[in-house]
């Protein structure tokens, strides 16, 4: 089982409950106690809701491979969803770009608002571009 970003994406957007932690997309689930008591990343809430497995946002990785996620689709999508610093030099650039367009589908697809980033989508052709690199 190999696990698209579009794939993701798709299982991300029957998630509720997501909030911004410090700047990170988070989402914190509850226990029957109706506390909130579990935190999760994008990666891990998908993983939970699929296989019912639980793992720390630092284990996105185990996560990830839990669910048949490439490595470097779940680097591209922790790093927006953490919105984790890249250096601004020529050699990151396209690597920002795509964590750029990742992030702002990550806040359309869980209806977030983020004060510090454009309201624009991504538009079709840029979707495209970082699900054929992501994949």
């Amino acid at each position: 089982m190999k696990m698209t970003i579009d794939e993701f994406f798709g299982y991300l957007a029957t998630t509720n409950g997501w909030s911004l932690h410090r700047d990170k997309i988070r989402i914190y689930a509850n226990r029957e106690s109706g506390i909130p008591t579990e935190r999760h990343c994008p990666i891990t809430a998908v993983c939970h809701k699929l296989t019912g497995k639980r793992f720390h946002p630092n284990d996105y990785s185990k996560a990830a491979a839990s669910i048949g996620m490439g490595p470097w689709t779940a680097t591209l999508i922790t790093l927006g969803a953490d919105n984790s610093p890249i250096p601004s030099d020529e050699l990151h650039r396209d690597l920002s770009d795509e964590v750029s367009l990742i992030r702002q589908r990550l806040f359309h697809v869980l209806e977030l608002s983020d004060q510090s980033s454009t309201t624009t989508h991504p538009t079709h052709q840029q979707e495209k571009a970082v699900h054929e690199t992501a994949v």
